[in-house]
């Protein structure tokens, strides 16, 4: 219900859904903006086809640019454009907002640590296996 509400505010306030500020936010982190493809269906659990249909989607927003892997045919690139950028910073500052209003009055300081330090020993036990 919380990944479905936040995707609906973020569709309400901005041109993004909820998956394409994730792969926005995996780009915004990555250096120079751009990742491969491939890389980002295996972070996002997404299958190839469904990740080049919302790259597509994007790209024609004008938010992703895709980049063809000169040293490997078969690979490609997403890369945020100057305008995706934008879109995406003023996205992670309504996202923020909105996961504010939601949970933070729910949730004590010390409460949210314990989550972070949990999901982090989750997410080292992903990366090992």
């Amino acid at each position: 219900m919380l990944t479905n509400r936040l995707d609906q505010l973020l569709r309400k306030d901005t041109p993004l859904r909820l998956a394409d500020y994730d792969v926005c936010q995996l780009l915004y982190n990555a250096p120079d903006n751009r990742m491969r493809l491939g890389d980002i269906a295996h972070i996002m659990v997404f299958s190839p086809s469904r990740l080049s249909y919302q790259v597509g989607v994007l790209c024609d927003k004008g938010i992703l640019r895709r980049i063809e892997d000169v040293s490997d045919g078969r690979a490609a690139f997403a890369e945020l454009t100057k305008h995706g950028l934008e879109v995406f910073l003023e996205a992670r500052e309504m996202h923020g907002r909105h996961v504010e209003e939601i949970v933070a009055d729910l949730v004590t300081v010390e409460e949210a640590e314990s989550v972070e330090r949990i999901f982090a020993r989750v997410r080292e036990r992903l990366l090992n296996d």
